[in-house]
């Protein structure tokens, strides 16, 4: 999958995408200890990002409680909807 992850020191978080996803998302989780980022889609579906996570996204995404998913096939965003952000950390 193609993405992009982008963070502040807010907590925002926007996860950006070129191709639609087969299934809607309905949550993500950070897993701080892992240092991944997986969607749950609709249905039970686990898909990780494979995004490599550096030191400044972590401390952001570990503030965050919601993404902006953004459509991007090209140059300019096609859609865009929130989900809930968990954080695990044990």
């Amino acid at each position: 999958m193609k993405c992009g992850l982008f963070t502040n020191n807010s907590g925002q978080v926007l996860l950006v995408h070129r191709s639609p996803f087969e299934l809607p998302v309905i949550w993500i989780e950070y897993d701080e200890s892992l240092g991944t980022l997986t969607l749950i889609h609709r249905g039970g579906k686990v898909q990780d990002i494979g995004l490599k996570i550096d030191k400044t996204m972590k401390k952001n995404l570990s503030h965050g409680t919601q993404v902006t998913i953004a459509l991007m096939p090209e140059q300019q965003i096609e859609s865009t909807e929130k989900t809930v952000l968990i954080v695990k950390n044990y």
